[in-house]
């Protein structure tokens, strides 16, 4: 028999008994006296009376207090697992976003290495190109000095012809040389740049994926703060009903109607703490 079972019939032994003492004209076997005849006279009422409240109250608070004690077991069962699975949802929560966060700086610091480095070399390849300009300037300038020479000086005109050929041949060299330098140079250009755009992209995915699981922690909270009040509504509620149900089951005269609302109080005042 369960401790529910066990509150409901504690408490109709106690109504059967109560009435028993309570209703005149009634014995323990309930006879009662036919119509034109007088009953047996109801001997020493007021001490019936007197015995029958404080048992049946006795009995009913027995009976109340079974039950209490179960709803306490039950609750207290609950809330254990209800904390750990809590907990455990939490610290695995708060483990993947330090896990995250440390992804995100760790490809940050790599971002800015490989940025540091893609300057330092588009800053030699630059510092190349102006060496080379130089070059070119100058050879343009001894190009130009073997033209002058070569129109002052006939017989010099085969060795000016020579060193132009030469001239030209070598600026022709420097001129593919830098195409070639400057290709490359475009290319892997580019190509760093494809590679700092997807890295951007991770970075953008890896906040969003962040901001999720920063959503989800405090949607966990809200729902935990919305059960946790649920539960002392529906606990308030039901004790409530409990005592309504208590007043209105027993008809007592008014000294005991007021024992009754003293015994409900201090109830009440045991359940809140």
């Amino acid at each position: 028999m369960s401790s529910r079972t066990y509150g409901s019939a504690a408490m109709a032994v106690a109504c059967a008994g109560a009435g028993a003492f309570l209703i005149p004209g009634q014995g323990v076997g309930g006879a009662v006296a036919p119509r034109g005849h007088a009953g047996p006279k109801a001997e020493a009422t007021g001490a019936t009376l007197s015995v029958a409240a404080p048992l049946a109250l006795g009995t009913a608070a027995v009976a109340v207090a079974c039950k209490r004690r179960t709803q306490t077991r039950a609750v207290q069962q609950r809330a254990p697992l209800l904390n750990g699975l809590e907990d455990a949802i939490q610290s695995r929560l708060e483990e993947r976003l330090k896990r995250q966060h440390k992804i995100a700086s760790e490809m940050q610091r790599n971002n800015d290495a490989f940025k540091k480095q893609l300057e330092e070399e588009l800053a030699s390849h630059m510092g190349l190109k102006d060496q080379l300009k130089t070059r070119i300037r100058a050879l343009q300038t001894i190009y130009d000095d073997a033209n002058d020479k070569l129109e002052l000086s006939q017989s010099l005109s085969q060795k000016s012809k020579e060193s132009c050929c030469e001239l030209e041949d070598q600026v022709s060299d420097l001129e593919r040389n830098l195409r070639e330098v400057d290709s490359k140079n475009r290319a892997r250009i580019s190509q760093l740049e494809g590679e700092a755009k997807e890295k951007e992209v991770k970075l953008d995915q890896l906040n969003l994926a962040t901001g999720r699981l920063q959503e989800s922690i405090r949607e966990l909270e809200e729902t935990r703060q919305v059960e946790k009040k649920d539960a002392s509504e529906r606990e308030s509620s039901r004790f409530a009903r409990l005592c309504r149900s208590d007043r209105t089951r027993f008809k007592w005269p008014c000294s005991t109607m007021s024992q009754c609302s003293k015994s409900c109080a201090a109830a009440a005042i045991n359940w809140r703490r």
